[in-house]
């Protein structure tokens, strides 16, 4: 199909989209991502997202994924992540506080989740950022083994530093 409207060398996600136009409109996505970050400690059911935007379930999640990246449940992790994020390195809250005001249902969520995604736990991200190093970064989607410490475990303080290690992107226009 790409080569069908001069571009042979086109994503098939991106091709598809553009060809059907199967993801959400501009509108849609800000609705759902408002609605989702409401209260991040509360779970918006899928159905309840795609009522809102006057779509059917099925076709609400497979448009939000093509539209954003993740599924909606995922996208909502990856926000909770990044805001956890940015509590550890501005603030001095217990990780306990920041899992809660983060929506996690404990520090014991919040840790298994974070070190899933980043390949760290919370306190051990908060201290490599706290001592100047650079962030651990989230893995491709997927991928669910950590890039975490072990990667660096020996390693001297320069060499950490160019590990690969950064935080996790911003997912969509949060703000």
């Amino acid at each position: 199909m790409g080569a069908a409207i001069g571009m042979p060398f086109m994503p098939r996600d991106l091709e598809r989209r553009i060809t059907t136009g199967a993801g959400l409109a501009p509108w849609q996505v800000e609705l759902a991502q408002r609605l989702l970050l409401a209260d991040l400690s509360a779970e918006f059911p899928v159905a309840k997202l795609a009522g809102r935007c006057g779509l059917s379930r099925s076709h609400f999640a497979r448009a939000f994924r093509i539209s954003t990246g993740l599924p909606p449940h995922r996208w909502l992790i990856r926000y909770r992540l990044r805001r956890a994020q940015e509590l550890l390195e501005r603030s001095d809250l217990s990780i306990a506080e920041i899992a809660l005001s983060c929506g996690f249902a404990d520090q014991s969520h919040l840790t298994r989740v974070f070190h899933d995604i980043i390949g760290a736990s919370p306190a051990a991200w908060r201290r490599l950022r706290k001592a100047g190093l650079a962030l651990p970064c989230a893995p491709q989607s997927g991928d669910r083994r950590g890039h975490g410490l072990e990667a660096i475990a020996g390693a001297g303080k320069a060499d950490r530093r160019s590990a690969g290690f950064r935080a996790v992107e911003p997912v969509g226009s949060a703000r």
